[in-house]
Order: structure tokens, then sequence, then C-alpha cells
């Protein structure tokens, strides 16, 4: 550094204090340099090596201790990939999440944040996509695809203002289910659905409110199970 002329950090040098195991690294747009380790990460500000250290765990807020990816997003956020899930941290506030939440897996290997403000996972299953705090996209692998499959159909009853399931599921387990339009605007959640082993039927009313009722249009409708997601189109005729 500019101060102690230091060229290799170490612990000599005050790096690291939380472990010697560095998983990544990212300098942000303010010039702090972050560093994931399998204890925590940690923050360095300003010259000098053996000052200005601040060290961030699961006391503080992050999901799990293991960081493996480090990311700034362009409002300053800072993203932290984990063996336990993401978390993110900006203005002093944490927010997690997880595969629960919709997350491919929670062994999160990178991030990287689009043009439009989301942000992509690669993940230890697939490629997640969170967009405004809801997962709006996910690719796996077919081998993944093909353990996931729920056999998922379904239609909507004008009548009733509800939509109607079919899936199959290989053991009990609550589902979520989500419903967005064409171009991803979620329109309606429906969370801790219990479901039974094997087939199951389910009807999801969509009032809000009296006489609210979906408009005519291709809408796409997922359920989320065990972490894992089966997406299809529905259409709704008024």
């Amino acid at each position: 550094d500019a101060v102690t002329g230091a060229s290799r950090w170490t612990s000599e040098y005050g790096m690291t204090p939380l472990s010697g195991l560095i998983n990544c690294a990212e300098v942000d747009s303010r010039g702090h340099q972050w560093f994931g380790t399998d204890q925590g990460a940690e923050r360095h500000v300003g010259l000098e090596a053996k000052k200005n250290w601040f060290f961030y765990t699961t006391e503080e807020g992050l999901i799990h201790n293991y960081v493996i990816s480090i990311t700034e997003d362009g409002m300053g956020g800072i993203w932290f990939g984990t063996y336990g899930g993401v978390s993110y941290l900006h203005d002093d506030a944490w927010t997690s999440y997880t595969a629960a939440d919709g997350l491919a897996s929670d062994t999160v290997y990178d991030i990287a944040v689009d043009r439009d403000g989301s942000v992509w996972f690669a993940t230890e299953r697939g490629i997640s996509q969170l967009y405004e705090s809801d997962f709006i996209y996910q690719y796996t692998s077919v081998i993944e695809r093909e353990t996931s499959r729920l056999d998922l159909k379904s239609y909507y009853n004008s009548w009733e203002n509800a939509i109607h399931l079919s899936y199959h599921l290989q053991y009990p387990e609550n589902i979520s289910v989500s419903l967005y339009s064409i171009d991803g605007v979620l329109y309606r959640r429906w969370t801790n659905l219990s479901s039974m082993e094997g087939h199951n039927q389910v009807k999801l009313p969509f009032e809000t409110s009296p006489g609210a009722y979906l408009k005519s249009g291709i809408y796409i409708i997922r359920v989320t199970h065990n972490g894992l997601h089966e997406s299809r189109k529905i259409v709704i005729i008024r």
C-alpha cells in the first residue's frame, strides 16, 4: 500500500483477520476493497493495510459466513453469494434470499447486475434472475428440469374467477404459485399451499376486491416446490 509499501497482504499487515482463505474480491465504486472468505466478508477502506477493516458475518445480517462471490450494483449496494443463499447490503440494511424464495440453489458462485437493474445469479443448479425483489426467470439443466416435472396443467374459469391447477408430487410438501403477465409483471402469489403425495387439484381464487377480475390475455403461471420451479402459459378469455 501507499504507507507501508506492502505488496503482499497477509496477517502481518492486518490482512483478513477473519480468515486467510480468500474466495473472491471486489473493488466498489468508492474504492473500497471487499473480500469473501470462509468466515464472512470484510471491507478495507483507505490506503493503509493495517487500518480501517470492517467485518460482516451472520451476526451482522449475512445469510451464511462462507462467501464465494461479491458484486456491487448500480445503487452502491453490495451482493454476497454464499453456500447458504444471497445477501444484499445497502444503506446498512440487509436483505437475503434462498431457494425457498425462488433462487435456483443456495450455492451462488457468481453474480452479475444487468442494465435494467435486475440481478443474475449463477448457482449450483442453474441461473436465476431477480427483478424488483421477485425471481422472474430461471434456467436449470435438462436433468434438473426432468426431476422437477409436475405434470402441471391449468385453466381459468371465468364464472368462478379462479384458476384451476392440477399437478403431481413425489412426496407431500407445501408449494407456492405465482401469476405473471407475459412481460413478467407479478399479478398475484399464493403461498404455503399444502399438497399431498401423488395427484393434486387446487382452485386459486383471483378476486382481491369485489368485482376484481383478470383481463383477457396470455399469462405465465409458475409453481415453486422444494426450491424448484415449473411454468406454463395460461390463456384468459372473458
